[in-house]
């Protein structure tokens, strides 16, 4: 009615202009409204790809129907434009925290036993870039990370990473990571990294994720594909996430070595013996065991130029986790090729990760860039024990770079 009175004034001349400008004010709601009718999860929107090779994102208000939205490409960035977990939160204060913007690290490729510290800065586009690691608040490999003050407030929420694009979201197993936003339903302050083997002796384990059922039942929560041989690069508005998400699962040319294809010391050939694919402590003895072995440049131990990261995976066997009277341990050292010197790029200590009389494998993630083409690599590996009822055995050692630029 009250349009009709409007219309019915003494200066109808101006209201045609009015009228259009209206009109184009609400074209992109027009736009909207049928972009929702079109799509299965009216939350999440993304650009029109051609790339087939994509990976859907899902939010956590489901279609039951289990239908995808649209693709966005795997290897470049998984997006979403509308309010999602991890956007800005409109008029939200920043984050109580410290400031990173000046200790961010700026080379992460530091050859040393720990890796990248995660870290959130302000970027140039209003919004918040983080490049989020499995390591704890030293840089110390860890599956749980370091809860991340974030600079600016985002949607509070959870988003999950799955192994296996074609499984359904409810399917836990397929679950390689989980990013909380806390706190969730809300605006959060912080983010945390949760993946698979929740730091346990059982790389399987998964109890530090939420359920399905407290995932699915955020409005803002959301599934993503996890990105393979790199970083997953998750863009919620102006803010980016990058996911260096380590996967259990090796490459197809690892660097591998059974640990009974060492070279004992003499110094110790007398207490050590090469069995199966171990190196262990003949029955009655006890001491230290010195073994080397050569590290060959295959294809995905040297694949990134440069790597942000490698994986280092170790199947091994103590009985005495306090390493007071056995013990497994080795170093990977490097000397340049021009000129000279030892560096230990890498320690592995078996303290705290054995799991009794049953072998067991810990994987680490370590930030190292293997260069063969400056670099020669080997690895010197110590077994003691002072007890002959303890058991202290090294299995296998596998190794491969995860991340950044391939080389060419």
């Amino acid at each position: 009615m009250r349009s009709h009175r409007l219309l019915a004034g003494s200066k109808p001349l101006v209201l045609i202009p009015a009228a259009i400008l209206l009109m184009s004010a609400l074209s992109p709601v027009v736009a909207n409204a049928q972009q929702k009718v079109t799509s299965s999860h009216p939350e999440m929107t993304a650009p029109a790809e051609t790339n087939q090779d994509v990976a859907p994102i899902r939010a956590g208000r489901q279609d039951p129907t289990g239908a995808r939205t649209a693709p966005v490409p795997r290897e470049t960035q998984q997006r979403v434009s509308r309010r999602l977990v991890g956007s800005p939160v409109a008029g939200a204060n920043p984050a109580i925290g410290p400031d990173y913007s000046t200790t961010r690290q700026s080379n992460p490729l530091s050859l040393n036993s720990t890796g990248p510290i995660s870290n959130c800065v302000t970027n140039g586009g209003g919004g918040i870039t983080c490049d989020i690691y499995e390591t704890d608040a030293s840089g110390n490999p860890s599956e749980i990370s370091n809860v991340i003050p974030l600079p600016l407030g985002v949607t509070g929420g959870y988003l999950v990473l799955k192994s296996n694009s074609a499984a359904p979201d409810s399917d836990q197993t397929q679950w390689s990571d989980v990013l909380i936003f806390a706190p969730t339903g809300g605006t959060a302050s912080t983010v945390q990294l949760f993946s698979a083997g929740c730091n346990t002796a059982n790389p399987n384990d998964r109890t530090c994720f939420p359920t399905f059922a407290t995932v699915s039942g955020d409005p803002d929560s959301g599934f993503i594909n996890e990105t393979k041989g790199g970083p997953t690069i998750f863009v919620a508005g102006p803010n980016i996430y990058n996911i260096f998400s380590i996967s259990d699962n090796a490459p197809r040319q690892p660097f591998t070595l059974a640990a009974s294809v060492g070279t004992v010391d003499e110094d110790s050939a007398t207490i050590a013996q090469l069995k199966n694919f171990t190196v262990t402590f003949l029955p009655a003895a006890t001491g230290a065991v010195h073994v080397r072995y050569d590290i060959t440049a295959l294809n995905d131990i040297s694949r990134f130029c440069p790597a942000t990261q490698s994986v280092i995976r170790v199947r091994f066997r103590n009985t005495d986790n306090s390493g007071l009277t056995a013990n497994v341990s080795f170093e990977i050292h490097s000397t340049n090729v021009t000129s000279g010197g030892n560096n230990i790029v890498y320690t592995f200590n078996s303290n705290g990760r054995g799991a009794g009389g049953a072998f067991t494998t810990a994987t680490d993630s370590p930030a190292i860039d293997f260069d063969f083409a400056n670099n020669i690599y080997w690895i010197e590996a110590t077994l003691t024990r002072s007890n002959t009822t303890q058991l202290a055995d090294l299995g296998s050692i596998q190794i491969w770079e995860t991340g950044l630029t391939a080389c060419q």
